[in-house]
């Protein structure tokens, strides 16, 4: 792993990823070459809790590529609001539903969420005619019976104690990417947003519902922690929609700008502008640049938030980039 600036990973992260290189990479190294090849192809959807102690790839025991992951504080989804605003778990289910036309989306809560007992209120769980998707109840079964057994004190402690967390990382809802799988984490050790296309919104104090926000003022003001980590990845369908409309707005396949996607990708606007076409450049190419250009950009977004700068000024919160090659599952510190 390759890095450049002032701060590289956070050193869990080094030690997770290098487990991951050395340990289920070669595993599933055909798996990881089939999926930058073909594209992310995962039948099932979760929205679940940013909390640390709730992986869904760990509770299920998940593969990569089995699961289209978005995570936001208490597992929320917003009503349908065809309005003007950037919503993130919208796009999410948009692209979930109307690319890769999952047949699954599982609403996964929790037990002890910060979020929902700030708000003083106890969770309720939904009820519906159709039980959780076979892959899950397997991949749960395997959780129960193998990992939850090794680790039963370190859950009990964490309910007891709550979640802390150093790291928070904000990374792709894309189902090859799982943070928990490629830093090899454990749970309680990584509080995580999941968007389409890793984007960080700036400041925004108005009366909107901000996911992503609300995120990061309870990891920095609640949770405290030492690093946030924006982690992008090659190939990222969401960058290369951008691109498509930015190129050709015309095409029959370039997003929308009235649609959830087209509104949310909005973000990478500026970081596009900052970074011109290269000559002879094709479309594949510069979304792979403004991939890794976007998160520079979001890392700047987090410096717009109040309270994330005079922490990171006074040396009390570390920022970080990185992107991750799923062909090869190189990680590289920006």
């Amino acid at each position: 792993m390759t890095a450049t600036g002032p701060h590289p990973l956070p050193q869990r992260l080094i030690e997770g990823y290098s487990t991951f290189r050395h340990n289920r990479l070669p595993r599933e190294r055909e798996r990881f070459e089939e999926m930058a090849r073909d594209g992310q192809k995962p039948e099932i959807m979760v929205i679940a809790c940013c909390d640390s102690r709730v992986s869904p790839e760990v509770i299920f025991d998940a593969r990569p590529g089995e699961l289209f992951v978005v995570r936001n504080i208490a597992n929320l989804v917003p009503p349908f609001a065809p309005d003007n605003g950037l919503h993130g778990v919208s796009a999410a289910l948009e692209f979930a539903v109307q690319a890769l036309k999952v047949k699954h989306i599982v609403v996964m809560g929790h037990g002890r969420c910060g979020g929902v007992h700030a708000f003083v209120r106890r969770m309720r769980h939904p009820t519906g005619p159709h039980p959780l998707p076979q892959r899950l109840i397997e991949g749960y079964s395997t959780f129960r019976h193998n990992r939850l057994p090794r680790e039963r004190e370190r859950f009990e402690e964490m309910a007891r104690d709550g979640q802390k967390p150093e790291i928070m990382v904000i990374a792709c809802c894309d189902s090859r990417v799982s943070p928990e799988v490629i830093f090899d984490a454990r749970p309680g050790e990584l509080f995580v947003v999941r968007n389409i296309a890793n984007l960080v919104p700036p400041f925004a104090p108005d009366n909107g519902l901000h996911g992503v926000s609300a995120a990061l003022e309870f990891a920095v003001q609640a949770l405290k922690v030492k690093h946030i980590v924006v982690m992008g990845h090659g190939r990222c369908g969401g960058v290369h929609a951008f691109v498509r409309r930015l190129r050709h707005p015309t095409a029959s396949d370039a997003l929308s700008p009235g649609d959830f996607i087209g509104r949310w990708m909005t973000l990478l606007s500026p970081a596009a502008e900052a970074l011109p076409g290269q000559n002879g450049e094709d479309d594949f190419d510069y979304a792979e640049r403004l991939a890794r250009h976007s998160i520079r950009n979001s890392i700047e977004n987090l410096l717009t938030f109040p309270c994330i700068n005079i922490l990171h000024s006074k040396g009390r919160l570390q920022l970080h980039g990185a992107v991750f090659d799923v062909t090869t599952g190189v990680l590289e510190a920006l």
